[in-house]
């Protein structure tokens, strides 16, 4: 993944350097994201768990609708699910005798809606920033769905902050890639996550 996220930046500052592009036409836009989502889950979030083998991270797709009002706001609507995997479950005593669990996952779905401060550079490059409200399901299947051993292992369903940076290239009035760093932030039972990612956008004007 570093990589590739390497190759995006050396090849978009190529281009950027070799011809000035148009900005991103206003109004409606759609905008497909892929990369790296990691959340923070560990032993400690769950009552009576002395250890597991916890998988917090892997690739996600991310969809989006957007409407940009000028070169400079715009607002965006945006699913994303991060995934965590909790195997081999070893609990200690717990007043309901449970001492053992199978395999469990816990899926973050967020869908958020943001909005989305822009400051265009030359040649077609810009800055940006996203600051929304995320309503999260917190969906725990499997093992860990398991409600006598209380809040921790049961469906959770918050509103929590989320926060966007990157960076983007309008390579003509409809179309525009960009590359950004995502975080979803702790609170109401649910944990931190992050997803850094690689994005085509594509405006309707």
């Amino acid at each position: 993944m570093q990589k590739l996220l390497c190759r995006f930046i050396a090849a978009t500052t190529l281009i950027a350097c070799s011809s000035a592009a148009m900005a991103a036409a206003d109004g409606f836009f759609i905008h497909a994201k892929v990369g790296w989502a990691q959340s923070d889950y560990s032993n400690s979030n769950f009552d009576y768990m002395t250890a597991s083998s916890i998988h917090n991270d892997g690739l996600t797709f991310s969809p989006s609708l957007g409407y940009q009002l000028n070169p400079n706001f715009a607002f965006e609507l945006t699913y994303l699910d991060w995934h965590t995997d909790v195997d081999n479950i070893a609990l200690s005593t717990n007043p309901e005798k449970v001492t053992s669990l199978r395999n469990g996952s816990v899926n973050n779905y967020s869908l958020d809606l943001s909005a989305k401060a822009m400051l265009p550079l030359d040649h077609g490059i810009g800055l940006f920033a996203k600051l929304g409200a995320a309503y999260v399901q917190s969906i725990k299947s499997g093992g860990l769905n398991n409600a006598t051993l209380g809040a921790d292992y049961q469906n959770i369903y918050a509103l929590r902050p989320i926060t966007t940076l990157g960076v983007s290239y309008d390579v003509n009035e409809t179309t525009a890639l960009d590359l950004g760093a995502t975080h979803l932030y702790a609170g109401s039972g649910i944990q931190s996550a992050d997803f850094t990612y690689i994005g085509l956008a594509h405006h309707f004007g």
